[in-house]
């Protein structure tokens, strides 16, 4: 599913509404921002 690491992150957030954020997930932020990096190749390549 796209961007399913992104809604994970959402959802991690949601969940620590009446409380502090939650600790930076670095692995999931990189996991997220290489989908995004793949999305743009094939964006790019398609036009």
């Amino acid at each position: 599913m796209l961007a399913a690491k992104a809604h994970e992150l959402i959802k991690e957030l949601d969940r620590s509404r009446d409380t502090i954020l939650p600790p930076y997930n670095i692995e999931t932020i990189r996991l997220c921002q290489l989908e995004a990096n793949e999305l743009f190749r094939q964006n790019y390549e398609d036009v």
